[in-house]
């Protein structure tokens, strides 16, 4: 896994939440500022800025008079200006996304020793295959966002508290600590990572072997308080000091005061939060709330457009870009543990797969209208493995040789479809969704044209020789940095688009370039970004689209 996430590194250029997310982090280790990019917990991005310290890159100055360093405006400017105007974008993000590459292994050390724990070394090892073999994980895997961290973190805190309750295990009031303190690291690497509340108190509640509500109710407190905590004392590592609401006597005042949020009531969520947080930590998380129900454009799902989005989005995003033979395997596997949850011992894997699986999807489904990605619920993955992985070592277990024999098949039709699709990852979707190539008539976004593939587009010019190019491009990271050189007005010859503007998902003008969407593109450039080759500008191209 380590490998063929190294190994695909340099093909990608930065994907649009990268540069402010490792300029965010930077300033968090250099300047113990968590004021840039503060809709996102600083833990994981500080993690991935780490490397940086050994590198000493040049930091942007603040522009006297110019936009506050809480404001979107400055987060952009200065995420550009770190990464491509003072320093070696691409040397900095290789070091960057490194520490990701550790949290996506750690994860899979934990998936393993967990699995090997509840259902066995075969249950471990296959659930293991699945992971390292799984296409979005390797794709996330290695970029410098959150979703890892919270993918890594929710696992843990559900392995630390199924754990805690485990028969012949000693201390396990240390494991409810250990899920609390994980919980809290969680909620100070993502926000969404608070959503796992319910889904643990669920599976307090389902779990057989806890043995009174009075016990269960305190063992969620104890988690709940450690996590609180954990957030508390790493803001407060940070800034060396803490404001903590609603114990703070002054709601917009303190040592943290920043600019007034955007679309929110002054310290309403301060003011009402029952649970003392450092105000930083509320703050970003207000912003991150009205950024979820204020998204910037309509979710796109199969051809549709939608501002509130759709129950069935993550099911079917899963359903489209997870493997054949992973679905095959996790979906029964997930079906058994359902049918068999009557039985104690079928009860376990309910309670902290199952469980917490359906209730992540549909809490972010119902939380949230930023319907973008299925990096939402990266999370629910690992679960998923963990599910194929028990149900092919039954499968094993049986004895039968045409049931291995199937067994084998689909583990090695999962790994070649990673394989096949190196290092194009994030694009990916299965064959029963066309693939990758059609993968923009059903999602786009994250889920396929982040704004990764700038580093290919660049060696299809040269490889046609090209001085410049029409360049209708979806992404953050700097075209100019890498030599790519747009033609201004639109002149006849090649035109480069990405998927996310070609079905019009963010542009003021949705069917500006509708026209594209009825030719056939010469190639694809990563499966993100479609070439079309013509003799003479278009008429719709003539008109320069409308900015509202």
């Amino acid at each position: 896994m380590a490998l063929q996430m190294i190994a695909a590194m340099p093909s990608a250029s930065a994907v649009v939440d990268e540069p402010a997310h490792l300029t965010a982090g930077y300033l968090a280790l250099t300047q113990r500022d968590l004021t840039v990019n503060r809709e996102h917990p600083p833990l994981v991005k500080a993690l991935a800025a780490l490397p940086l310290l050994f590198m000493h890159p040049a930091v942007p100055q603040e522009p006297v008079g110019g936009p506050p360093r809480s404001s979107e405006d400055y987060e952009f400017a200065a995420s550009r200006e770190f990464l491509y105007r003072l320093n070696d974008a691409d040397r900095l993000l290789y070091a960057a996304r490194l520490p990701i590459v550790a949290l996506t292994l750690g994860c899979g050390a934990i998936l393993f020793l967990w699995g090997r724990a509840m259902f066995g070394g075969t249950a471990g090892l296959a659930a293991l295959a699945l992971y390292s073999f799984e296409p979005n994980l390797l794709a996330h895997g290695r970029l410098v966002t959150t979703d890892m961290g919270a993918a890594l973190f929710t696992l843990a805190t559900l392995a630390c508290l199924e754990r805690a309750l485990a028969p012949g295990t000693r201390r396990g009031g240390g494991w409810i600590v250990a899920c609390g303190a994980c919980l809290g690291l969680g909620m100070a690497s993502r926000y969404s990572v608070a959503l796992l509340i319910p889904p643990l108190a669920m599976a307090l509640a389902l779990d057989p072997r806890s043995p009174s509500w009075r016990v269960r109710g305190s063992r969620l407190i104890v988690i709940i308080s450690t996590a609180v905590l954990t957030v508390s004392l790493c803001y407060a590592g940070w800034t060396g000091s803490l404001t903590l609401f609603p114990l703070a006597a002054d709601p917009v005042g303190g040592p943290f005061q920043t600019e007034p949020l955007r679309s929110m009531e002054t310290g309403a969520l301060l003011r009402w939060t029952p649970i003392p947080l450092p105000r930083l930590y509320l703050e970003g998380l207000d912003l991150a709330r009205h950024k979820n129900a204020e998204v910037e454009g309509p979710g796109y799902l199969n051809g549709q457009y939608s501002r509130r989005g759709w129950w069935s989005y993550f099911i079917l995003a899963l359903g489209m870009k997870t493997t054949l033979p992973f679905l095959t395997l996790a979906a029964p596997g997930l079906a058994l543990i359902a049918f068999g949850a009557r039985r104690i011992a079928r009860a376990i894997p309910f309670a902290y797969v199952l469980a917490p699986a359906a209730g992540l999807v549909a809490l972010t489904t119902a939380l949230t209208s930023a319907q973008i990605g299925l990096r939402y619920v990266l999370p629910v993955l690992p679960l998923l493995c963990l599910a194929g992985g028990w149900l092919l070592a039954e499968i094993w277990r049986l004895g039968r040789f045409a049931g291995r024999a199937v067994g084998i098949a689909l583990l090695l039709w999962h790994a070649w479809s990673a394989l096949a699709i190196h290092p194009y990852h994030l694009a990916y979707f299965n064959e029963a969704a066309g693939g990758p190539d059609r993968g923009y008539l059903h999602l786009v976004d994250s889920n396929l044209d982040w704004g990764q593939d700038l580093p290919g587009l660049r060696e299809f010019m040269k490889e046609r020789g090209l001085s410049r190019i029409n360049l209708y491009y979806f992404g953050t990271a700097d075209p100019d940095y890498y030599g790519i050189e747009r033609a201004v007005p639109p002149e006849p010859g090649y035109y480069a688009v990405s998927a996310t503007h070609l079905m019009g998902v963010y542009l003021p003008q949705r069917d500006y370039l509708a026209p594209f969407r009825s030719m056939r593109p010469e190639t694809t450039i990563g499966h993100s970004i479609l070439i079309y080759h013509l003799e003479e500008v278009p008429a719709f191209l003539r008109v320069p689209i409308r900015r509202h």
